[in-house]
């Protein structure tokens, strides 16, 4: 390469901004955040998580172990939907498998049983009683580039399950059993549980390791969330939201700023979701999903959210709750 043309990539490169420096240089998007602006404790301490991350050195080593991973995650300069078709494929040849969800429950036993989810079917074997619950996600056509896309959950999925592998304190195992795509539909199937407390809060473990991986979680309200039998957090069940207007879920392919503003207000809102989601009785009614989603996605709407919730018929949490795969 010619003198000449080191140069004026040098001086194109260096135009692009500061995001695409940090894409070129192998490294995690989360390392931008070196602060947290105002009070907020439960920011500082998902901030803290994510420097105990970077000296423990596991995910770095992990991306290393996964090249593939690496260059989709944090280094290579690949654009948007270069990035996406890299997550899609690797998905489609890893993770689903070519079969019709009839065949593949029935080869392990399992018959369709009546679901109380509308948009999860449910199936059982009643040999072990156990329930896997099958949902249909986004199957995109080319050129793939929609807000939704449900290769991009199977991808992330496995992701996080591999590095669970690699280091037991690390990673998760979010109950994908399998991922199914046979002509129009991609069916993700799953075990579940909805009783997500407080306690379980994804925000102390989970959520920083997203961050540090690079994944920003667009679509943050609780039937993203559920409990994996072993798991001691809430683990993500959710992840096929590609953008959000201009925000991509690849925080490589996002500004500092941006990036760093959205994962302050994760760290602050889940526990707001989680505590309003699972409380009984919020003097007149429950939340509805549809006022999770609003909440999720608009920020703290303080007290037009008591009065909107005040709307909703009086419910339990557990006639309230919502399967993994919601």
């Amino acid at each position: 390469m010619s003198f000449r043309l080191v140069l004026c990539l040098m001086i194109v490169r260096g135009c692009e901004g500061t995001s695409e420096r940090r894409l070129l240089s192998g490294r995690s998007p989360a390392l931008a955040w070196q602060s947290v602006e105002g009070k907020n404790p439960l920011a500082q301490a998902g901030l803290e998580v994510i420097k105990k991350i970077a000296a423990d050195h596991v995910i770095d080593d992990f991306m290393e172990k996964y090249p593939e991973f690496k260059a989709i995650l944090w280094g290579e300069p690949h654009d948007r939907h270069a990035t996406l078709m890299l997550a899609v494929e690797y998905a489609q040849k890893n993770v689903c498998q070519n079969t019709e969800l009839d065949a593949y429950m029935t080869s392990r036993g399992f018959v369709p049983a009546t679901s109380t989810y509308k948009k999860n079917e449910m199936f059982v074997n009643h040999n072990t009683g156990e329930k896997l619950f099958a949902k249909d996600s986004h199957a995109p056509r080319p050129p793939m580039d929609g807000p939704g896309n449900g290769y991009l959950r199977a991808f992330y999925q496995d992701v996080f399950m591999k590095l669970r592998q690699f280091n037991s304190n690390y990673g998760w195992d979010n109950g994908l059993t399998a991922c199914l795509y046979s002509g129009k539909r991609l069916i993700m199937v799953g075990l579940y549980n909805p009783d997500v407390t407080l306690e379980q809060t994804p925000r102390t473990w989970v959520l920083p390791q997203l961050h540090y991986m690079g994944v920003l979680p667009l679509d943050l309200h609780h039937g993203n969330f559920a409990i994996v039998k072993g798991e001691p957090s809430a683990v993500p069940v959710d992840l096929d939201a590609t953008r959000r207007g201009e925000l991509s879920s690849f925080m490589k392919m996002n500004p500092d700023n941006l990036n760093i503003d959205k994962m302050e207000h994760n760290y602050h809102s889940i526990d707001h979701i989680l505590d309003f989601a699972a409380t009984e009785d919020t003097q007149n009614g429950i939340l509805s999903s549809s006022v999770v989603w609003s909440f999720a996605l608009g920020g703290f709407l303080g007290s037009s959210l008591v009065i909107a919730a005040s709307k909703f018929k009086k419910k339990g949490h557990a006639e309230c709750a919502q399967p993994l795969l919601a």
